[in-house]
């Protein structure tokens, strides 16, 4: 799903988390964060990867 057809059908569920609003210019858009195990070269992260370990952590504290 990209962020062009998942934003419609997030924003009437919850207002989007806005992590760069105290750095960011009122003008400026807003940018969601990319939170993903897929890395730059298409290959994903392994389950025990350090980073993959990370979003898991971050999601069951949310």
């Amino acid at each position: 799903m990209t962020e062009e057809t998942h934003h419609p059908l997030a924003v009437p569920v919850a207002p989007v988390e806005d992590r760069t609003a105290d750095g960011r210019k009122p003008e400026d858009a807003m940018a969601i964060a990319e939170v993903s195990n897929v890395r730059a070269d298409g290959s994903v992260t392994g389950e025990m990867d350090l980073h993959t370990l990370n979003l898991r952590s971050n999601f069951l504290w949310h």
